[in-house]
């Protein structure tokens, strides 16, 4: 008896991977030794000696309360600032210090600007008024190793942003990725691409073409309009500003005119499909008028050189759809899972048939009937198709008569093709375009979306960001992907943490091992990544 239970037990955790491990206390165990290894890793001296220091953060670990609906006392930046050590920042940025003159410590800065998206605030100028704050700012002080007297302004975090750049914010962001990893909660398996677009302020908003419209543009009550503003500052005097020109706007005609220049961001999601998590991995920003299909690489290549890990499915929607792309993912031992760009290709009914294949590869019988896949040979790098007879169920009295004198009609497949990658590189994948499986994949790759859409509607730090420039656009998003990584792996500690505790409670025989089930995988995604 004790046995059919342990099998039914096996079965039903079969797929299922036991996430207990993750609760806080655990967690907290973990970083002490992962803590040790990060700040051995990077032991490079800050050069400016302490004396020179407007503040000096110091780590301390922190009780971390969890109400039973999930809210922490003293909100996420306590929970983060109580488990992550930061000090390693100061070896990360050490090289853009000189050892005279007084600074901050760039661990308190970066920390106020963590603390200031983690907890939802619309800018740095918001933040700083809490921060001035005797009691509501005491707290993000004490986190950051910041007194009261010697509180930085908004243009020290313009200069601290100015000295580190792009790249050591992505540094810093993947030591954190490093983290996450040394914590068990990456494996690189599934990754997905995508980018977002987000505006900044340009430089200048001119138009760069000039169409038959521009030979001359009407201003419609030029007159009335300078009239009812010079009257407007008269009535209210305390609003002149002195040397302040008054200028009216007239909108182009042109359909050409940019509105608004925009940055795409392109985020690389790890996704853990036995976890239920989603975590960014990587981030680069580009120019608005880039080619963002050729970012992919570049995303790869950002893992491999931070981490040394690849990942065994890669998926990305039509933008990414280029060669160099498949050849690359196929080339570090990936699957890649790219939505097809047909571009110009005539995809009627007709000129399919005449080509010999539909829009997912499948080719099409002697007898015109449209294929079936009949599974993927890896050692050949091929697919194959067979189309199963299905003149003999068909009533269609064209493939009636065809099924007569088919040669093919004896083999148990009836008609049998194969379609190697070599021929079509694009269309051609491992798991068969227009599959079940092949959907299932793809309904995978939204995470990527939604990775972008926290980063922009949840702590709204890409949707309208005060910046101008590609070198502060490329910043911005390294933080966005910064406070989304914090914010989801505090989240599933915070939900291990409430189920385990349930647990406990709920159970009346003596302490044992803890089984907090995670999502179901289905067999045939972890048969893809666990391949060697």
């Amino acid at each position: 008896m004790q046995k059919r239970i342990h099998s039914l037990h096996s079965k039903k955790t079969q797929g299922v991977r036991n996430i207990s491990s993750f609760y806080l206390g655990n967690v907290v165990k973990k970083l002490n030794r992962i803590h040790f290894r990060i700040n051995s890793k990077y032991n490079h001296p800050f050069p400016k000696p302490t004396v020179f220091w407007l503040s000096e953060y110091a780590y301390k670990r922190r009780y971390i309360k969890i109400h039973p609906d999930g809210r922490i006392v003293g909100g996420l930046s306590r929970f983060v600032s109580s488990l992550v050590d930061f000090s390693f920042i100061r070896s990360i940025v050490a090289h853009k210090y000189a050892s005279s003159g007084l600074a901050y410590d760039p661990v308190s800065l970066f920390l106020c600007q963590l603390f200031c998206y983690l907890e939802k605030y619309p800018d740095m100028k918001t933040f700083l008024s809490i921060l001035h704050d005797r009691n509501r700012g005491k707290h993000f002080r004490l986190y950051a190793g910041i007194h009261y007297h010697h509180i930085p302004c908004e243009a020290t975090f313009t200069n601290f942003k100015e000295r580190l750049g792009e790249k050591l914010y992505n540094d810093i962001f993947h030591v954190l990725v490093e983290i996450a990893d040394l914590l068990g909660f990456l494996s690189y398996k599934v990754l997905t691409i995508d980018g977002t677009l987000f505006p900044t302020h340009a430089r200048y908003k001119g138009c760069t073409y000039f169409c038959e419209q521009c030979t001359s543009i009407a201003f419609k009550g030029i007159i009335e309009n300078v009239r009812r503003r010079i009257l407007y500052r008269l009535n209210n005097p305390e609003r002149i500003v002195p040397g302040k020109e008054i200028r009216i706007k007239v909108d182009c005609p042109s359909p050409n005119f940019p509105e608004e220049v925009k940055r795409p961001a392109v985020i690389g999601t790890s996704i853990e499909l036995s976890l239920g998590i989603e975590l960014p991995v990587a981030c680069l920003t580009i120019a608005g008028n880039a080619q963002e299909g050729n970012q992919f690489i570049p995303v790869k290549e950002q893992i491999l050189q931070h981490h040394g890990r690849s990942s065994k499915i890669d998926l990305a929607d039509a933008k990414y759809d280029e060669l160099h792309n498949y050849q690359f993912s196929r080339s570090h031992g990936a699957i890649p899972i790219i939505d097809y760009n047909p571009r110009n290709e005539n995809r009627s009914s007709v000129a399919l048939k005449e080509r010999g294949y539909d829009q997912n590869g499948w080719p099409y019988a002697p007898c015109g009937v449209l294929m079936r896949p009949n599974g993927f040979d890896f050692h050949s790098n091929r697919a194959s198709f067979s189309c199963r007879r299905q003149c003999v169920s068909s009533k269609d009295p064209i493939l009636m008569r065809y099924a007569t004198n088919c040669p093919y009609w004896i083999n148990y497949h009836g008609f049998t093709k194969h379609v190697s990658i070599k021929q079509f590189p694009r269309l051609i994948t491992e798991v068969i375009r227009g599959t079940y499986r092949h959907q299932k994949l793809k309904t995978i790759r939204s995470a990527s979306e939604r990775t972008n859409s926290s980063a922009k509607a949840d702590f709204c730090i890409l949707r309208r960001p005060k910046i101008r420039g590609i070198h502060n656009a490329g910043i911005i998003s390294q933080i966005a992907v910064i406070v989304v990584l914090l914010k989801r792996i505090a989240r599933f500690i915070v939900k291990v943490t409430l189920a385990f505790r349930n647990n406990l409670q709920s159970n009346k025989s003596p302490p044992g091992r803890v089984f907090i089930p995670g999502p179901r995988v289905p067999r045939f995604l972890l048969n893809l990544i666990q391949r060697e």
